[in-house]
């Protein structure tokens, strides 16, 4: 039996590891010298004379043959390192040395940045930091009548605090294991709140990382869990027709039977007829809790990669509004980073300066002042109101609260807050949230009552179709609006991860007040809803034309902020939660799954609304 080297290099290598000396092997014996709290820790001698052949032969002229252990796999040494290897984190440590660290004209680039309503206006220091990337390794076990496990690695961009594609980084850089500019000071994460004197790479801010990096996760394993759905549902199908077939053939032969007993056997038959049926059930339930399928995630280590930046402070300023925020340039991979939306934490160009200091999507902002026009975001949903007459968004600046009545209304509608017996006067919006207008035709899901269209608030459609202006009002109009009584205290959305429906559920005191569901269909989004206004409410029996799958979230994300205004609720209180096989994942935002963000069925959904919006 030959010497084994993989066996040798472990233990040798181990050794080295936790402080050991080793000398080169004289006559297949290799000699070792072990710290003294390491050989305590072992129960051992500090010097060792170990021999990895099991066959050796020392010659006769060889001093002092005595002492030198053999070992072997199982032997308790190897027992006992393999143990303490276990207990070890396989967590591991990388550095991306950037050849050069300047960036002449990085001033220029800067004042450059596209924002809807501000200017940036760049500083003239920069700065060299040390920024970082974390890869997460999560295994993923799908569990029904077979295991399978999956490993998913996901990157996530410390600074920042978003997900990055590992594409866009491994495919550029070498991952070296040398710092080269060991003096560089860390970049402090934005987006988390550092106690003073706190590290930024500390087990609490990998923490809060991996806290916002569990949502990414399903959608890196969207594909996957959709195909193992469909399989088990395809083989739980099978041994259903199975079991029903077996069963159904034993009661055709029973009730046969039962048909010619006699009377004093038909207890016994009709006995055996109800067991059959009880055990049909059984098995039936068997099958399903067999293909029943579950997912269990496990982090299994994780990789800090550090790369030196070039940072500039940059002003973003308005009228009245000015922030200062940082921006750090990628000497790598060429680029200057994006910033980051302060409310749901996406990192995108074409950001909004909102009239408290915050940067958000468009996606992201609340609904307009209806007077002055002033932008807030869905962090400063407190500076919102509804006007009483007209439900309009008003800011805190042009509400007009009334010192008759105490109520609050916009503008046009001062004195109509208690013009109707002490009772506000209902009129239609005088801009609607989502610059939408409806017009009724006829659905061919169901003739009775006629749904009604969404196309927008342009005369034109994007087809060519013409659609009638939407009319000012001029008084009370029939629509029934939700009276001022009709509150709820949060609004809660279910989004399924395997079909695209979003349920919207309006809560006071936990109890279900209105429901409202849209679905993708063949012709466009269609929105039902389930609420106190019965068949006169204005969003029920709604079609949507979707948009694409860039700007799919936000349309829906409008539709929801739309429900939460009507029962006075706000975007505070709008809590989101992804319901993937059985199992609930709480959600900081709106997040569809990729079934929402199909190209073709969107363009197919687009193409089938055009085509029933001109009939």
């Amino acid at each position: 039996m030959a010497q084994d080297t993989n066996l040798r290099d472990f233990v040798l290598g181990y050794c080295q590891q936790v402080g050991g000396l080793i000398e080169p092997p004289a006559y297949g014996i290799d000699e070792v010298l072990l710290p003294d709290e390491v050989a305590a820790r072992w129960g051992l001698d500090e010097f060792l004379r170990l021999t990895f052949d099991p066959a050796l032969q020392l010659p006769s002229f060889a001093i002092d043959k005595t002492g030198v252990t053999t070992l072997h796999y199982g032997h308790p040494l190897v027992e006992t390192i393999v143990l303490e290897l276990r207990k070890r984190s396989a967590d591991t440590r990388y550095f991306i040395n950037p050849s050069r660290l300047e960036k002449p004209g990085l001033r220029e680039i800067v004042n450059k940045l596209i924002f809807s309503n501000a200017r940036p206006n760049a500083g003239q220091t920069q700065r060299i930091r040390m920024y970082h990337y974390v890869c997460f390794n999560f295994k993923a076990s799908l569990v029904s009548d077979e295991k399978r496990e999956h490993l998913v690695p996901l990157w996530m961009h410390l600074q920042g605090g978003y997900r990055l594609a590992q594409t866009e980084i491994k495919s550029k850089v070498i991952l070296d294991s040398q710092n080269d500019s060991p003096q560089l000071e860390t970049a402090i994460p934005f987006w988390h709140n550092l106690s003073p004197g706190e590290n930024p790479l500390s087990p609490e801010v990998i923490t809060a990382l991996l806290d916002r990096s569990r949502h990414f996760i399903l959608d890196e394993i969207a594909s996957i869990l959709t195909t193992a759905q469909k399989r088990s549902q395809h083989f739980l199908e099978l041994d259903r027709a199975r079991l029903n077939a077996y069963y159904t053939d034993l009661q055709r032969d029973l009730d046969k039977r039962l048909a010619r007993a006699d009377e004093d056997r038909r207890p016994a038959l009709e006995s055996k007829l109800t067991a059959l049926n009880t055990e049909r059930q059984s098995k039936l339930a068997d099958a399903e809790q067999k293909y029943d399928l579950r997912l269990d995630l496990e982090l299994i280590n994780l990789a800090i990669i550090a790369q030196p930046k070039i940072e500039l402070d940059v002003e973003i300023s308005k009228r009245g509004v000015a922030v200062k925020r940082t921006v750090a340039w990628d000497p790598v991979r060429h680029i200057l980073e994006p910033l980051v939306c302060d409310v749901c934490g996406h990192p995108g160009d074409g950001l909004t300066l909102c009239e408290s200091g915050h940067l958000a999507h468009s996606d992201c902002l609340a609904p307009q002042c209806v007077d002055c026009k002033r932008t807030f975001c869905r962090l400063c949903t407190e500076k919102i109101f509804t006007c009483v007459v007209c439900s309009s968004p008003v800011c805190v600046h042009s509400l007009v609260h009334c010192k008759i009545c105490g109520r609050d209304t916009c503008q046009k509608h001062v004195t109509l807050c208690h013009a109707v017996d002490g009772q506000p006067q209902k009129v239609d919006k005088v801009v609607a949230t989502s610059t939408e207008s409806t017009s009724k035709i006829q659905s061919p899901i169901d003739k009775n009552p006629r749904p009604r269209v969404d196309k927008g608030s342009n005369s034109k459609s994007k087809t060519g179709v013409k659609v009638p202006p939407t009319k000012k009002p001029t008084g009370t109009t029939t629509r029934t609006k939700p009276d001022k009584s009709v509150t709820a205290q949060r609004i809660q959305v279910d989004i399924e991860h395997t079909i695209p429906v979003v349920r919207a559920f309006a809560l006071k005191k936990e109890h279900e007040i209105a429901i409202r569901v849209w679905e993708l269909t063949k012709e466009g989004i269609t929105a039902n809803c389930n609420c106190e206004k019965g068949r006169n409410c204005p969003s029920d029996r709604i079609i949507h034309r979707p948009a694409n799958e860039l700007r799919i979230e936000g349309q829906l994300l409008r539709l929801i902020r739309e429900f939460a205004l009507e029962y006075h609720v706000p975007e505070t209180k709008i809590t989101f939660q992804r319901i993937i096989i059985n199992e609930i994942f709480q959600s900081q935002q709106l997040t569809l799954p990729s079934v929402w963000k199909d190209s073709e069925k969107l363009a197919a959904a687009q193409a089938g609304f055009d085509k029933y919006a001109e009939r």
